[in-house]
């Protein structure tokens, strides 16, 4: 033996040889399952106390051996039905359940000697009026039969109202659901076209920014060539400064040298002067004056003679060096005003030259003035 259970229905029956034999006995225990064989699932525990799914021969075979072993000593399973509503289950139970009154009724009824009539097989008998010839029902069957009748379409009706009652809670909730899915969906889109606008709005920044940028790179461009520029001319113009300060400096100790030299000559032109003076008056004082011989009375001591002294004719005096005479330059008059500044600034440093000689002395220093009065006072 083997039992299945549906819900609250339980039936044990033979065991069938395989699967397709399971199927037909409990579509045959119960006919409400006949369409859903695709969704039936029957399930048993095994001895290791594992909830396990059983859909072929294989598995049917050792199921059958695992129900040997358990606490019942035959196999038992529970059928379920995945995705159906609990409307459709529980009229399954209740046909099921209204079956197994009928056949009680045609067993105790057999017992006491009233056999129903034959009705067809799609008709439960219980629902059908007997025969002419058949034997009328005693009084408390008839009792028996209606107050099933009466319980099953109370239960029946209960059932309905429940169904009904959670099908009216089940359609508010989701009608709220709707209602609230509805006003979500209306913020929703409301932030949703905010959005859309902002982020217009920033795009248009965005594209307002990458022109700003490329005017600035470009502007930047020009700024760096135009700074790269500038810092070439900077260099250029801090060596010409340099050397600019070089030539003042040299200017300004050429000067000096001038200055000093012109003073030392001031100085030779006045010992000069003063010695001229000097050998001018040497020159008076000291002319030859004759010098009168006069006898010397000598007492003769001896018999040698002593000659009278020679006498001494003053030395010539020095020749006198030519007196100094400033050389007078006249500045061409052809000369540029470049030409006459060189040749002043060359006459007051006490060099006398000449326009052509002082051209000829820039010729050959490169036109360098400095190099000019180097070579001047060098020779």
């Amino acid at each position: 033996m083997m039992e299945f259970c549906f819900g609250r229905v339980s039936r044990q029956v033979q065991i069938p040889k395989n699967c397709d034999d399971l199927w037909a006995t409990i579509v045959h225990e119960i006919p409400g399952l006949t369409s859903y064989r695709e969704k039936l699932q029957m399930h048993y525990i095994d001895d290791e106390g594992d909830d396990i799914c059983l859909t072929t021969d294989d598995e049917f075979v050792e199921a059958l051996d695992c129900g040997t072993k358990t606490s019942n000593g035959f196999l038992s399973l529970k059928l379920l039905l995945n995705g159906v509503e609990p409307k459709v289950l529980a009229e399954i139970e209740e046909s099921a359940l209204i079956n197994d009154d009928s056949t009680d009724e045609e067993d105790d009824k057999e017992e006491d000697g009233y056999v129903l009539p034959a009705v067809p097989p799609t008709v439960p008998r219980r629902f059908r009026a007997p025969d002419d010839n058949a034997t009328e029902a005693t009084p408390e069957k008839t009792i028996d039969i209606l107050k099933v009748m009466q319980d099953a379409g109370v239960a029946a009706v209960a059932e309905i109202n429940s169904a009904l009652a959670s099908a009216t809670t089940e359609i508010n909730n989701v009608m709220d659901q709707l209602a609230g899915a509805n006003t979500k969906q209306k913020q929703t889109k409301a932030e949703l076209e905010s959005v859309i606008a902002e982020l217009a709005e920033v795009t248009s920044k965005c594209t307002d920014s990458e022109q700003q940028v490329v005017k600035l790179t470009h502007e930047l461009d020009v700024t760096k060539a135009s700074l790269s520029k500038s810092t070439e001319e900077a260099k250029i113009a801090s060596i010409r400064v340099k050397d600019l300060e070089k030539q003042a400096a040299e200017k300004v100790m050429w000067e000096n040298k001038c200055k000093a030299a012109e003073q030392e000559r001031d100085q030779l032109d006045k010992q000069l002067q003063d010695l001229r003076s000097a050998l001018q008056v040497l020159t008076m004082s000291n002319k030859p004056t004759p010098v009168k011989a006069t006898p010397v009375t000598a007492e003769i001591v001896s018999n040698e003679i002593i000659p009278p002294s020679p006498v001494i004719e003053p030395a010539p005096a020095p020749e006198l060096p030519p007196p100094y005479e400033e050389k007078v330059v006249a500045v061409a008059p052809g000369a540029s005003e470049k030409e006459r500044e060189q040749l002043q600034q060359l006459l007051d440093m006490g060099f006398k030259l000449t326009v052509e000689e002082m051209n000829e002395k820039l010729a050959a220093h490169g036109g360098s003035m400095e190099y000019v009065i180097q070579s001047l006072l060098d020779y």
